[in-house]
């Protein structure tokens, strides 16, 4: 995992964070005063907590293989993902009621799914153009998929309980891509947003996820599990969360170790 932004509380870890994650890094580029924050009821088990800065503020919690003044290898993805053309079309647009809803790859605008929902995702990319609103309750099936949010106001986001099982494909121009954003605009990257990810009943995400321009805050409990998920983004706020990761290794990690791969 990299949090990028050379910001003061470029990582913040509240209360209930819990990471078992003993094969991975986490990687955090701030030399700003504090670099990191972790408050009590923090446990993170990792392979090394990485942070460039030597300033920073811990109360309590439980904190394995610290290592400040660290070097901290660079975005191991910038200029790397291909970034595709996107159609002025749209295949998903509009409020849909609860039900069973299967979706075809390409740009889906700004839809909002009601009620318990069952959304399934079919192999391929999916442009995800605004703000796509999965309700509570609802299930989300994506396997062979690849999520793009083409700038930073693009987002999937799901309003609490949900289930989530999501992959990215193993071959082709997105091969181990879950979800990433346009980076080749200046004018989009200057505009940093947030990007929440609400509370769920389990999730399971396997592959990048390149969020670089994106301040990412985990609300409320939010049980994640599983392989394979190198993890960039901005900033990152974890207010309460049950995560056990296996470390991605491969090119992605850099040097400070294996880079967590995210299991949601």
């Amino acid at each position: 995992m990299h949090v990028l932004a050379n910001v003061g509380q470029a990582l913040l870890l509240n209360s209930g964070a819990k990471n078992d994650a003993p094969g991975c890094a986490i990687n955090v580029h701030s030399t700003q005063n504090p670099a990191f924050i972790i408050n009590a009821g923090v446990d993170l088990n990792l392979a090394k907590l990485c942070v460039r800065g030597t300033q920073f503020i811990r109360n309590g919690g439980t904190l394995t293989n610290l290592e400040t003044g660290c070097a901290v290898p660079a975005d191991p993805l910038a200029g790397v993902i291909p970034e595709p053309a996107v159609p002025s079309g749209c295949v998903t647009s509009g409020v849909y009621n609860p039900g069973a809803h299967v979706l075809n790859p390409g740009v889906h605008c700004a839809p909002t799914f009601n009620g318990s929902s069952t959304i399934t995702f079919r192999p391929g990319l999916h442009i995800i153009r605004g703000r796509m609103i999965v309700n509570s309750g609802s299930t989300i099936i994506a396997d062979g998929v690849t999520f793009y949010f083409p700038d930073t106001d693009s987002e999937l986001r799901a309003n609490g309980a949900l289930t989530m099982r999501a992959n990215a494909p193993e071959s082709g121009p997105y091969a181990n891509i879950l979800m990433f954003e346009k980076t080749s605009d200046a004018a989009n990257n200057s505009r940093k947003r947030q990007y929440i990810f609400n509370g769920s009943n389990g999730e399971e995400l396997q592959g990048v996820i390149y969020l670089p321009n994106r301040d990412v805050t985990y609300n409320s409990t939010t049980n994640v599990s599983g392989n394979k998920t190198t993890i960039v983004v901005n900033t990152m706020i974890v207010n309460s969360a049950n995560w056990k990761l296996k470390g991605a290794g491969g090119a992605a990690a850099g040097s400070a170790g294996q880079t967590a791969r995210l299991r949601r």
